[in-house]
């Protein structure tokens, strides 16, 4: 959900796209130039790297330079990036021919290859690009990035309309030059200045470990109505509207963030009737990382292992669970004893066996690579923290059977997420949870980051869950996000 104030940058955002295909499409000789201006109000709301754009390199020699015969066909670039909201501009060149690339020459404020050019404020060369090449034209991606600490002091600027009219102004020029003459020029200029401050009510993220974009759920007052799922998005300050007094309405915050753990802060009494209020919410601690005991039964299992490791920290953590894994692993294949504990197949009939064997670590969870021809079970709710791993297990089956522990049960297709769901067990290249999904994890009394104590906090009894192995009290509250619930990633 986008509030008014935010009406702006969507519109700068516009703007800037534009700015970007008229210039990939500028003619040869040509001289692009553009001027936008952001109201610094919204600073606070746009991410360091938004500005992006494309600059096709070269041109027709006829046009370069009629009756120039036997000219160098090279020409160079001059890059000047100027202004206090500039830090750097990214460089990548696309379709440039390999003998070119590598026989490009960097100087001044540039250092890099034609794959990864880093230009800092000053003025760069880069010399060696080619007049015209056949087919279509090699193109340079080029994004810019915005000074951290001149967008740190304009966000503590926004947030109590201190700053003055005086604009702050950034500008990129490239100028592509022939034989000592410019033969095509791009220009972008930026204004950042005072548009009018209005008075908001904002939610500030303290210790946000990454810079994340979070999703931020409020419900609230909002108008005289009680609103659930008040979707916001934010690194840092986070503009929110007038968010009124509670009355008789919920009032509690759910922000989920990469390298954060989930926060839930109920019973919200910042707001008031009048804009301007902030609640400050602290992400401490970071990712709970849940001790995990991994059995390797089977001979040369640690290197899958491993494998599945990784991709599950890295799929719970870009999908801003605040969740993570720490495994040990303890390879008892040449164990007979042990292998015969774990038994042969990914099948929870003998988990009593297994739990009073001497090959489980209790209060956390376990996972068994099995030699079974299977993919992978998670052995709820009796055994919550039992998972088994056959080879036949795909990349993504132990982040999947780890949500099972974590209360959820399959989805099968019914969420339609941004991303193949990690909980349906049909669909292939699983990549996504939902925000649904991730507050159940998390906040659902059964869940093993729960039952096993790595989680203290408020918890919940949701819907779309597996209870578990323990039973939630009749009084824990019942209120959570829909399980379908998710925001626009940004």
């Amino acid at each position: 959900m986008e509030r008014n104030l935010r009406a702006p940058v969507m519109a700068f955002v516009a703007a800037l796209i534009l700015s970007a295909l008229s210039a990939a499409q500028a003619g040869p000789g040509s001289n692009f130039a553009g001027d936008w201006r952001l109201c610094l109000e919204e600073i606070v709301d746009i991410p360091d790297d938004l500005f992006e754009l494309h600059i096709p390199v070269g041109c027709e020699l006829v046009d370069c330079c009629p009756d120039c015969p036997g000219i160098d066909p090279t020409i160079y670039w001059r890059v000047r990036l100027e202004g206090s909201p500039f830090e750097s501009a990214s460089l990548k060149f696309d379709r440039l021919p390999k003998e070119i690339s590598a026989r490009l020459k960097v100087s001044g404020s540039a250092q890099g290859t034609a794959d990864n050019l880093l230009i800092a404020r000053g003025e760069a060369l880069i010399s060696g690009l080619p007049v015209e090449v056949a087919g279509r034209a090699p193109v340079a991606q080029l994004q810019l990035k915005l000074d951290a600490a001149w967008l740190q002091a304009r966000e503590k600027q926004a947030t109590g309309g201190g700053f003055g009219d005086v604009p702050d102004f950034g500008t990129l020029v490239i100028e592509q030059i022939l034989g000592g003459f410019p033969v095509n020029a791009h220009q972008i200029s930026f204004s950042f200045r005072r548009c009018g401050y209005v008075p908001t009510d904002r939610i500030s993220l303290q210790n946000n470990a990454s810079g994340d974009s979070a999703s931020v759920w409020l419900d609230a007052n909002r108008d005289g109505t009680c609103v659930t799922e008040d979707a916001e998005r934010g690194a840092g300050l986070i503009g929110v509207g007038n968010v009124l007094a509670n009355g008789g309405c919920r009032s509690e915050v759910v922000v989920l963030s990469d390298d954060d753990a989930m926060q839930l802060v109920e019973n919200v009494s910042a707001w008031t009737d009048s804009p301007g209020d902030t609640l400050a919410v602290d992400m401490t601690p970071d990712r709970l990382m849940a001790p995990v005991t991994v059995w390797l039964a089977r001979p040369d299992a640690l290197t899958a292992a491993q494998a599945d490791f990784d991709t599950a920290n890295l799929l719970y953590n870009t999908n801003n669970t605040g969740i993570g894994f720490a495994p040990t692993f303890v390879d008892v294949s040449a164990d007979p004893l042990a292998v015969a504990a774990i038994g042969h197949e990914t099948s929870c009939r003998d988990l009593p066996r297994l739990l009073g064997s001497a090959y489980v670590t209790p209060d956390q969870l376990n996972v068994y690579y099995i030699d079974a021809v299977d993919t992978g079970v998670n052995c709820s709710p009796e055994g919550s923290n039992i998972q088994m791993i056959g080879t036949a297990a795909g990349n993504v089956t132990l982040a999947h059977e780890f949500g099972h522990s974590m209360s959820l049960d399959h989805s099968d297709g019914r969420l339609h997420a941004p991303g193949p769901d990690i909980m349906d067990p049909l669909a292939r290249g699983r990549t996504h949870f939902m925000d649904g999904q991730s507050f159940r994890m998390n906040a659902h009394c059964s869940s093993s980051l729960n039952v096993n104590g790595v989680r203290s906090g408020p918890v919940r009894h949701c819907d779309h869950t597996i209870e578990g192995g323990i039973t939630c009290p009749a009084t824990t509250d019942t209120h959570c996000p829909r399980l379908q619930t998710d925001s626009v990633r940004h």
